[in-house]
């Protein structure tokens, strides 16, 4: 069995390095007592460029050990390679700009990204496209543990990132896009909802216009301002309650239903007074 797995290992890698993909060694003390055999992963996309999933974007800097360790989530190594190099917490990588706690967010792993909040890492340093460890936990879909977690460690909630074009976006604004849960903790961490960014976009326009009508629903009900324009040009305005009715959400009966306990609020509270 032993023999076949190295057979197999062997050809994959051959084939892997014929078609010009950069593979990450097999069989290496990277990290001086343990033995990895890394995952095999790609660098290939639009010209060969190194994407924000390698962790080969650390090789060859000074915190490539304690970055072998993040990968595997080995928090003792973490640990051991902090009393080594107590700098390699906070050294960004050349390409993007991240550190090894960005990483670990944006690539799921959530024990190392524990680990090195508790030996100092800064969730609220950019990255050169302006995100922070912050806003990457904000885009998760399908969990909020890592919001909860880097809310443990003196996050600026009101930090506001650089978005398209000349506008910046709140963290609320990032979690509209998202998912529910993400807006209720940091709603329940005291971010306020109406928070101004000087242009446009809202939580709830957001949410309206990525069709989370539970979301929209949930920041009506904590006193976000469906007053304001949700979307606007020389031409046209648009209110929430313009966006709930365009927005397709019979498609839905979930959605649906939430989408008519929100046009009865908005008409109730004077939003449509043109319709009677």
């Amino acid at each position: 069995m032993r023999i076949e797995c190295t057979f197999l290992i062997a050809i994959t890698t051959t084939l892997l390095t014929s078609c010009n993909f950069d593979v990450l060694p097999t069989g290496q003390y990277a990290t001086g007592d343990k033995y990895i055999l890394y995952k095999y992963q790609s660098k290939i996309l639009w010209g060969g460029e190194l994407l924000g999933n390698n962790i080969e974007l650390f090789k060859k800097s000074p915190a490539w050990k304690m970055a072998i360790a993040v990968y595997e989530q080995d928090t003792l190594e973490i640990e051991k390679q902090h009393k080594l190099n107590s700098e390699a917490i906070y050294f960004q990588e050349q390409k993007y700009g991240m550190t090894l706690l960005c990483w670990a967010v944006i690539n799921d792993r959530y024990f190392s990204a524990k680990t090195l909040l508790k030996l100092g890492s800064d969730p609220n340093r950019p990255m050169y496209n302006d995100g922070t460890p912050v806003n990457y936990a904000c885009e998760k879909e399908t969990t909020a543990n890592y919001l909860r977690l880097l809310l443990l460690y003196n996050v600026d909630l009101y930090r506001k990132s650089r978005g398209i074009g000349n506008y910046y976006v709140t963290l609320m604004e990032i979690a509209a896009r998202t998912s529910l849960e993400n807006v209720m903790v940091l709603e329940n961490a005291g971010l306020y909802i109406n928070y101004d960014t000087n242009h446009v976009e809202t939580p709830l326009s957001v949410a309206l216009r990525n069709w989370h009508i539970e979301i929209a629903e949930y920041l009506i009900k904590k006193g976000a301002d469906y007053r304001k324009p949700v979307y606007f040009n020389e031409t046209d305005t648009l209110y929430a309650i313009d966006e709930i009715k365009d927005g397709g959400y019979k498609t839905n009966s979930e959605k649906d239903s939430a989408a008519q306990r929100v046009l009865k609020f908005l008409r109730e509270h004077g939003a449509d007074s043109s319709i009677k």
